[in-house]
């Protein structure tokens, strides 16, 4: 299906599909957050399916930045607990979930395309090992990580939130409006240099991962949230830790290591620019 727009319009049912069975899948499950759980999960499985049947595990980029966002909302729609602090966190979480997902939307082109990583796995293992990594690394490992980042946001939303917590609705605008700037930097770049060169535009000057550090200011922001309302849940920050060293061990050497293979002059913007953390090194 070369079709963008017939293409989008696919997808998007799979994951109502997807959705609508998770549901129904968990209904009989009485612990409200195991059953968010388990519908996530199921979900999951389902798109699994789906990208076995189309042969493109890009199915499943927008899951995690979507599904997240359905969660929530789903739990705020049945809980008998809201504040205004609680709607102003979940509208900060929103705007970070739509702009991602938004923004997926954006740089679709169909169903003909698929990411490189996943090709690369693809030409390296067979049908049978590729499907493996497929349900266990591509797409279970970064939903159950998500969903434990989730935590802090869900517990918020079934109990409440506290004035304190806009430090944390802060943290997750901030975060989001990072991103956003560097995607729009890295978007500006690539429309006006046709040349294998590093953007070391906008954000990109200070930092070579700005989007990641956004990232990373979202999920740190809604465990803020959570500490500062229901301190008694401070042990619920396994989710973003895991989060964080995903991006710091497997997500940005990934990245990098296939920047240096494309791009000549990234050795060179590694000595001057600063991993993630703005300002931590200096050009000489």
């Amino acid at each position: 299906m070369k079709n963008k727009a017939l293409s989008l319009a696919f997808v998007y049912l799979l994951y109502a599909i997807a959705f609508v069975g998770g549901y129904f899948s968990s209904i009989w499950i009485g612990n409200i957050y195991y059953q968010l759980a388990f519908m996530d999960i199921v979900a999951t499985l389902i798109i699994w399916v789906f990208s076995i049947v189309l042969k493109n595990t890009s199915l499943y980029d927008p899951y995690w930045s979507l599904t997240p966002w359905a969660l929530a909302t789903y739990l705020l729609f049945i809980s008998k607990v809201s504040n205004v602090f609680t709607f102003i966190l979940y509208i900060m979480f929103s705007i970070w979930s739509w702009r991602l997902t938004i923004n997926w939307m954006i740089t679709f082109d169909d169903l003909s395309w698929e990411d490189w990583r996943y090709k690369s796995y693809r030409a390296r293992y067979n049908r049978f090992v590729y499907e493996f990594i497929n349900l266990f690394g591509f797409m279970m490992m970064p939903t159950i990580l998500v969903f434990a980042g989730l935590i802090p946001l869900l517990l918020v939303v079934a109990n409440g939130a506290n004035a304190f917590s806009l430090f944390g609705s802060a943290l997750v605008l901030l975060g989001t409006l990072l991103e956003f700037f560097a995607d729009h930097d890295m978007h500006t770049f690539l429309k006006e240099t046709k040349e294998r060169k590093v953007c070391d535009k906008g954000l990109w000057k200070y930092t070579r991962h700005p989007n990641y550090l956004g990232e990373n200011l979202v999920w740190i922001g809604l465990y803020v949230a959570l500490v500062v309302s229901l301190p008694q849940y401070w042990f619920y920050f396994v989710g973003v830790l895991l989060i964080l060293l995903l991006f710091e061990f497997i997500s940005i050497p990934l990245m990098e290591k296939r920047q240096i293979e494309r791009r000549p002059d990234y050795l060179e913007y590694i000595k001057t620019t600063p991993r993630m953390v703005p300002f931590t090194k200096f050009k000489r």
